[in-house]
């Protein structure tokens, strides 16, 4: 990653929701809607969390979702993104990309046809940037402060083939 270097995603560990814990909170913005987030209370009881670490081991992101597979609706079969944070010093760069990246290719890893999440108004201009549209899929209930986004299939490969190109196999670095 440009201004962070070679990125791993890794399962969390208590050392990750320690680090999280302790430095993000006074690293938000005071306007940040997620100003109170808490990842240790957060992660409690969730089956996929996913943490992305730069080359000296800090946390630049996390994810989760409640479900261990994808949930099925009357449209199809859907990775649900519970939360999503990129660590504050890492905000404004490539890596919230590369998170979403990530969440895509693990929703075709389990077999998804799509992506659903509910966000805020100010990230609206970023999922839609990323090709989800602006919806909400048949059977499923969202928070009604939350603006919904789906990610159909088409969108997840594109999304796939993107972090592909970005991996770096030992021959040098990549750019998204």
């Amino acid at each position: 990653m440009p201004g962070i270097g070679r990125v791993r995603v890794l399962d969390l560990t208590s050392s990750h929701l320690e680090e999280i814990d302790a430095e993000w909170p006074a690293a938000r913005k005071p306007t940040d809607w997620h100003l109170s987030w808490r990842w240790a209370e957060i992660t409690s009881g969730k089956v996929e969390v996913f943490v992305a670490v730069g080359p000296d081991d800090k946390v630049r992101g996390i994810w989760c979702s409640a479900k261990h597979k994808p949930i099925t609706l009357p449209d199809g079969t859907f990775y649900r993104t519970d939360y999503l944070e990129v660590a504050p010093n890492a905000r404004g760069q490539e890596m919230g990309v590369f998170m979403f990246l990530l969440i895509a290719t693990r929703a075709l890893e389990l077999g998804a046809t799509g992506v659903v999440l509910g966000t805020w108004e100010v990230l609206r201009g970023f999922y839609g940037q990323l090709g989800g549209a602006e919806t909400t899929p048949r059977g499923w209930n969202l928070e009604p402060n939350l603006i919904p986004f789906v990610f159909d299939s088409e969108t997840l490969e594109g999304l796939r083939e993107a972090l592909a190109r970005m991996e770096d196999h030992g021959q040098g670095t990549t750019n998204i």
